[in-house]
């Protein structure tokens, strides 16, 4: 099973390849729909944690620990890049459904 039922349509290589807007809409829009599963965020967030102390992920324990106590207060929200990985990685992209993502293909 995949990670997540979401993946990211990074922009830059989809128009690249020729990738057709109209159906990155389609697939973007319908995704709201898709029923997100908090049991599997919460997985996947627990495995980060074992990643950072296992020193498998750039971040230190502490840094974790503050990010985690601010995350889990919020309810985890939605996050922003950095302004240091936004400047590295110019991130563009669209999160879509898993199952819609492949119709993209």
């Amino acid at each position: 099973m995949p990670a997540a039922p979401f993946v990211r349509i990074h922009l830059r290589p989809y128009r690249a390849r020729g990738g057709e807007w109209p159906r990155l809409l389609e697939a973007f829009l319908a995704s709201a729909g898709v029923p997100a599963r908090p049991e599997r965020f919460q997985e996947e967030w627990q495995l980060a944690a074992r990643y950072i102390q296992e020193g498998r992920l750039p971040l230190s324990e502490r840094q974790w620990a503050e990010l985690d106590f601010r995350a889990r207060g919020r309810g985890y929200p939605a996050m922003h890049h950095s302004p240091e990985y936004q400047r590295a990685y110019r991130p563009a992209y669209r999160v879509v459904a898993l199952e819609l993502g492949c119709v993209l293909d």
